[in-house]
């Protein structure tokens, strides 16, 4: 018979977690490395393998960062990176990356998922989504930036600088 704590042991053990194909972790950990598309084909990447190291806790925050950019070089990703931005309980640099490679994916699709960033309460959330903002080449996303600038709704003063900063270089 088996013993009680044992049986214990045996209940309270998660599932087996995740594990990421090695090669793949170790591209994303080189710090003097550009992850390149052809880099992630040639180790067989998938979106779904870079999210879910991207969403990883038992990663480093490097690697988690790089999944979430590397998924920029694909076109089919924009789920995965909103599902990303939109988890709060992910690292604040695994979410501006994967808003950063959103914006980079879906261009002027990705404004209202920005423009709602705005209101993050994370001041650092809130800077990133105005870069972001500006470095869309369309008119609605300069008129959210100017907007946002002419209401004076940012408090916070280097989140506010940032977005004076962004709204008048792309005013010229």
């Amino acid at each position: 018979m088996m013993s009680l704590t044992l049986m214990m042991t045996l209940i309270a053990t998660p599932p087996a977690a995740v594990e990421h194909e090695p090669q793949l972790v170790r591209i994303l950990s080189y710090v003097d490395v550009a992850v390149t598309r052809e880099a992630l084909d040639a180790v067989a990447a998938t979106p779904q393998a870079l999210e879910a190291i991207a969403r990883d806790p038992r990663l480093a925050r490097y690697p988690r960062m790089r999944a979430a950019s590397a998924l920029g070089h694909y076109a089919e990703a924009g789920r995965a990176l909103v599902g990303l931005l939109e988890t709060p309980e992910l690292d604040r640099a695994v979410r501006i990356q994967a808003m950063s490679s959103l914006t980079y994916v879906d261009g002027a699709r990705a404004i209202d998922r920005l423009r709602s960033r705005l209101g993050d309460a994370d001041p650092e959330l809130r800077a990133a989504a105005v870069r972001n903002l500006g470095r869309i080449d369309a008119p609605r996303a300069q008129a959210v930036l100017r907007d946002r600038l002419e209401r004076g709704v940012e408090r916070v003063p280097w989140v506010a600088a940032e977005l004076s900063r962004v709204v008048a270089r792309r005013a010229n």
